[in-house]
């Protein structure tokens, strides 16, 4: 893989406090710079990247700088894939020390979403493409508090490797699976494998329809892939009844944000990522008819979060908000539910 820009500084416009958990709290993005040899970071495709160093800046309430030395390095696979991007997600690995009234205190290691990009794409494509994804964890949050939230980023990237060269792109970053199961008064469950048994019928149906209103495929809550601990696109929580919790992430595979890159694996029967394809388990009516009450509750707050978001044009709400109503004609049509979600349930 191959990246422009090597170093990345985070500038914020004033102060915003945070310690565990609040930084996630905002909706308004903030303004960052990234410092590190990012062209490095990019070309490494290992299986198991190294982390590099970098710094990471912003501005205090009283405007003054502020440097903190950080590491970070590539995550992800189809999006480190040199047809996929050339720029890839990236892991961010802050020191235990960073001070307290700092944005990114409290933070250890945490997921930043970046703009990917390709050749030949607009500034507006790829940009469109981050800020739908983040939306879509949005979406999960008004159905579940069992959610991952997500922050925001306008990100100043600095090359390092090519004469502090500099780039702005939108990106956001994703809540640490630990301040989310401490929120919850849970624990991450770290499993080679879950029985569907184990699952917790309430959250998992939540988490099965909303992947199939998002027209996500791209994930498993019982088995990771090959080789690697479970699951696939998806956290696993455990309740204190022992019950295991699965979260969502990693939505770029989606009908909604409609990636280039991604495909549907051949097994599933589908040819591209905007067919929906009910992959939940099959579910007594009264829980799958109590799940879908949710998304019916939440419907006008759904779509209110794309058509209020000033980063998305008027034809990229129109076409998701074109997606969504497939989503709800189906649900609310005694025919098109069975044929579409009770009839292709998983036994």
């Amino acid at each position: 893989m191959r990246i422009r820009i090597a170093l990345v500084t985070i500038l914020m416009c004033g102060a915003v406090q945070a310690d565990d958990g609040t930084l996630f709290e905002g909706s308004d993005a903030i303004a960052i710079s990234l410092e590190g040899p990012l062209g490095q970071i990019g070309r490494d495709d290992s299986e198991d990247p190294q982390y590099r160093s970098g710094t990471i800046v912003w501005k205090d309430a009283s405007g003054a700088e502020v440097r903190v030395p950080l590491k970070l390095k590539p995550r992800g696979k189809s999006r480190r894939d040199d047809d996929a991007c050339e720029f890839p997600p990236l892991r961010l690995n802050f020191p235990k020390d960073t001070p307290q009234g700092t944005p990114f205190a409290g933070l250890d290691k945490v997921k930043l979403v970046t703009h990917c990009g390709r050749l030949g794409e607009t500034r507006s494509e790829y940009a469109t493409r981050v800020e739908l994804e983040m939306q879509l964890y949005r979406v999960f949050g008004l159905l579940s508090p069992t959610s991952l939230r997500v922050r925001p980023l306008d990100v100043t990237y600095v090359d390092t490797d090519h004469n502090g060269k500099r780039s702005a792109h939108v990106a956001f970053l994703i809540e640490p699976d630990a301040w989310l199961a401490k929120r919850r008064d849970v624990r991450v469950a770290k499993l080679e494998k879950v029985e569907r048994e184990q699952l917790e019928p309430v959250q998992t149906n939540l988490a099965e329809v909303f992947a199939f209103l998002a027209g996500n495929t791209d994930f498993s809550m019982i088995r990771g892939p090959k080789g690697e601990d479970c699951c696939h696109n998806v956290v696993l929580l455990s309740a204190s009844n022992g019950a295991i919790l699965p979260v969502p992430y990693d939505f770029d595979a989606t009908g909604v944000v409609g990636a280039p890159y991604a495909r549907p694996s051949e097994a599933l029967g589908i040819k591209d990522v905007h067919q929906r394809l009910y992959r939940g388990y099959c579910r007594p009516d009264a829980v799958l008819n109590a799940t879908l009450d949710r998304f019916r509750a939440a419907r006008a707050d759904i779509y209110t979060l794309f058509a209020n978001d000033p980063r998305l044009d008027v034809a990229t709400v129109k076409r998701t908000t074109a997606y969504l109503d497939d989503f709800y004609e189906i649900i609310d049509s005694p025919d098109k539910l069975k044929r579409y979600v009770s009839s292709r349930c998983l036994l």
